[in-house]
């Protein structure tokens, strides 16, 4: 409040049901343990604080956040090339991954929360092509939730500034 923000953006909150996480009571399950989470940082922020959800189990999310991301981070290109498990491609970070979350979860919208779907690469610091952002700016309206910009825009061509 001092800030003049109402606004809390909270990640990996799926790290408050992890098994052997060291939850203080341990005759919980890890639901009860997410639920509780969801209710103190709800509580602790105060009604008026807009809270956008990321990494969180959907089922204990409703009801304590406003916004919740409904896909897998998305990342400067198409498919995911980290070095990571082979059996996770689905979940890392890639806008393919991003657009493909963000269409099947975009019923939970404004039902149960505003859909965030993470924000739109525009630039051309990505290996992104001009298709791929426009089908993930299409992908973000059909959403009908948040529009979010990671980019400096002043630093964008026009062809990208008119995708946003």
């Amino acid at each position: 409040d001092e800030w003049g923000y109402n606004l809390l953006k909270l990640d990996f909150l799926y790290s408050a049901c992890l098994e052997g996480n060291g939850k203080y009571d341990l005759t919980m399950s890890r639901a009860e343990t997410m639920f509780l989470a969801m209710q103190t940082l709800r509580a602790a922020a105060g009604p008026d604080t807009f809270i956008i959800g990321c990494g969180c189990p959907i089922g204990p999310a409703i009801g304590y956040i406003d916004a919740n991301r409904i896909s897998a981070d998305t990342g400067p290109t198409w498919y995911p090339e980290f070095p990571l498990p082979w059996w996770d491609q689905a979940n890392l970070p890639s806008l393919r991954n991003m657009i493909r979350n963000s269409i099947t979860r975009a019923c939970l919208g404004h039902r149960f929360w505003h859909n965030d779907p993470d924000c739109i690469l525009l630039g051309e610091t990505t290996s992104l092509t001009d298709v791929e952002v426009k089908s993930a700016a299409t992908v973000i309206g059909m959403t009908g939730g948040m529009l979010l910009l990671s980019d400096d825009l002043s630093s964008l061509s026009n062809d990208r500034l008119q995708i946003s």
